[in-house]
């Protein structure tokens, strides 16, 4: 998945990704930032 960003993302973030399917469905994701390994 690639995510454009304005800023960089630090540790304790938190992140919201949003998935938009075909049919119009939005479902977002909130999740927080605790290692570069989880993004």
């Amino acid at each position: 998945m690639l995510m454009k960003r304005q800023s960089p993302i630090d540790l304790g973030d938190e992140v919201t990704v949003t998935l938009v399917f075909a049919d119009g469905q939005r479902f977002p994701i909130i999740f927080e930032a605790v290692s570069p390994a989880s993004l």
